[in-house]
């Protein structure tokens, strides 16, 4: 009698384990099902979401309430191939920034040489107009060479036409 007893045990519970295997794997069937006690003629009970024929069926009082998951808001992970091209593309634009940035510079200088040549021709033109000697530095022997009527004209043509062209 303890035998056909742990026998019918031991039957329920290989019953109520495949129940919920089937509801832990999420099968189709068992999604939102509720969960019956089958009774056999011979006396032999399973649970089931679904009573087989010839059995009575009670009513657990428990269901199943598997829902899928719920879609994330969260973003999705990004690929290895997605985060290199997003990679490339900030050290592309670093690149750019430094580019901008050096031709920038370069242009600041070239101006700053620009007024710094113009100033130096009005500042020619100024010289010659007062009528002082005008010389300029022999670079082999460091020595005053002081400029004939020619060389001034010269130098004072070539300092009008540079702050026109330059200058404005």
């Amino acid at each position: 009698m303890i035998r056909i007893a742990l026998a019918a045990a031991m039957s329920q519970i290989k019953t109520l384990a495949v129940a919920c295997t089937m509801l832990a794997l999420g099968s189709p069937s068992a999604l939102h099902a509720q969960i019956l006690k089958c009774i056999a003629s011979d006396g032999r009970i399973e649970f089931a979401t679904r009573c087989p024929p010839g059995t009575t069926k009670q009513d657990t009082g428990l269901a199943t309430h598997l829902t899928k998951p719920a879609k994330s808001d969260a973003p999705r992970a990004k690929s290895a191939a997605e985060l290199e091209l997003e990679f490339q593309k900030r050290q592309a634009d670093l690149r750019d920034d430094e580019t901008r940035a050096r031709k920038a510079q370069e242009a600041l200088a070239a101006d700053e040489a620009r007024k710094r040549l113009c100033a130096d021709a009005r500042q020619d033109i100024e010289a010659i107009k007062t009528g002082r000697r005008i010389y300029s530095t022999d670079p082999k022997t460091g020595d005053r060479v002081y400029l004939t009527p020619e060389e001034i004209s010269r130098t004072n043509e070539e300092a009008r036409k540079y702050l026109q062209s330059k200058c404005g």
